[in-house]
């Protein structure tokens, strides 16, 4: 409970002492050549703004889209939309767990393992 109270007064302290005492203004630098960085930097903006005028165009056409993403829940089931070629798969035999490569055809089911 002293010790408590005795760092409780040596910030309150040190908190008016900070306060009394204050340091020099720190300087102020003025950037040499700014005008010329400012010239540089805008320059470099106008000749970049006929990409995003054509990146806007090519968007409202419809032939640049963004593609959009899709939240599925953990647990969730999901319907495969195109083949998979050679992927790897978990099969149970009798021996056990091996994995092994094989084609998944499109409108097949990806269920969750819940016992993992």
């Amino acid at each position: 409970m002293t010790a408590t109270l005795v760092q409780i007064a040596v910030g309150v302290i040190l908190g008016i002492l900070t306060a009394l005492v204050r340091g020099p203004k720190p300087a102020t630098h003025e950037q040499p050549r700014r005008t010329e960085l400012k010239e540089r930097l805008l320059s470099k903006i106008r000749r970049a703004g006929w990409c995003i005028a054509c990146a806007t165009l090519l968007q409202g056409c419809g032939i640049f889209r963004p593609q959009t993403a899709i939240y599925v829940p953990s647990g969730e089931p999901v319907r495969i939309a195109e083949d998979i070629r050679g992927a790897t798969v978990e099969v149970i035999g009798p021996d056990g767990t091996t994995l092994r490569r094989m084609d998944i055809p499109a409108g097949w089911y990806a269920l969750p393992d819940d016992n993992q």
